[in-house]
């Protein structure tokens, strides 16, 4: 598995942050994120596997922007303009799937490369 590090940059990476949003990773795999004036942080569970860490902190990255930003992030490229995309386990990968019709968008990660 990647460290936590490349791990949370690469789904950074996919939930396009804006230029006042951060997210670093503190030792004994914390997560902060600041948004603007505020800051969140969650931890992540050292005995998830690769997929599951991985999807759980795709979640939570875009719950905390979502709640910021209020709007859609990433947005389903099949509803651009309706619902963020999901962040998922399926069948050992962790993917970002459209929640209306559970069709895989990419890999986790990898969204803005496929």
């Amino acid at each position: 598995m990647a460290s936590l590090h490349d791990l949370t940059a690469e789904i950074w990476r996919d939930l396009g942050p804006h230029a006042d949003e951060t997210v670093s990773v503190e030792p004994a795999g914390v997560v902060r994120v600041r948004t603007g004036p505020s800051s969140e942080e969650f931890s992540v569970d050292a005995d998830d596997s690769a997929t599951d860490a991985t999807w759980k902190v795709a979640d939570q990255l875009q719950a905390i922007l979502i709640e910021a930003r209020h709007q859609p992030v990433p947005t389903c490229p099949r509803h651009p303009r309706g619902h963020p995309l999901r962040a998922v386990g399926s069948d050992g990968s962790p993917v970002w799937i459209c929640p209306e019709d559970d069709v895989t968008i990419a890999t986790i990660g990898r969204l803005h490369t496929t």
